[in-house]
């Protein structure tokens, strides 16, 4: 009952009920960017650019200024999965959570096993992060395309 968008550029997700009421779900607004975890409105997001959700309801965002992938729960409570903030430019890292390295990822998907896909998109790469958030490159990684 209930639809999660990504609003890029104000560094929130938001929440659209049915009936229409929208409410900012996580991230806050007018707080500029981050990459802090936290709960609803506490965490911080740097354009985070796609949303999908598994099977018990957890939302996956790419936060893609970040180079991170993050999860957020039911509750709102905000984690990241795998990636790393604070570097200049991303990389092409396999590895469990902070140890894999994505540059700008894009889209998500979720499948029925709980992996998250993810279009890594300025390695143009897609990695596979599995439910214990070992992450995979599964096709692509160009390193000469990221110029």
């Amino acid at each position: 009952g209930k639809l999660i968008v990504a609003y890029t550029l104000n560094h929130t997700l938001r929440q659209i009920e049915t009936g229409g009421v929208v409410s900012t779900w996580s991230g806050l607004t007018g707080s500029g960017n981050g990459a802090t975890d936290g709960i609803g409105p506490s965490a911080k997001f740097n354009l985070p650019d796609a949303v999908a959700t598994d099977g018990v309801g957890n939302v996956f965002v790419a936060d893609s200024w970040n180079n991170m992938i993050r999860k957020i729960t039911p509750q709102a409570v905000v984690t990241t999965v795998a990636g790393v903030s604070g570097l200049a430019f991303g990389g092409l890292t396999d590895g469990s959570g902070s140890n894999a390295i994505f540059f700008d990822p894009h889209g998500l998907t979720v499948d029925a096993d709980g992996n998250v896909y993810v279009a890594d998109s300025a390695n143009n790469a897609i990695r596979k992060i599995n439910p214990q958030a070992a992450v995979s490159t599964v096709a692509g990684s160009n390193p000469a395309a990221r110029g």
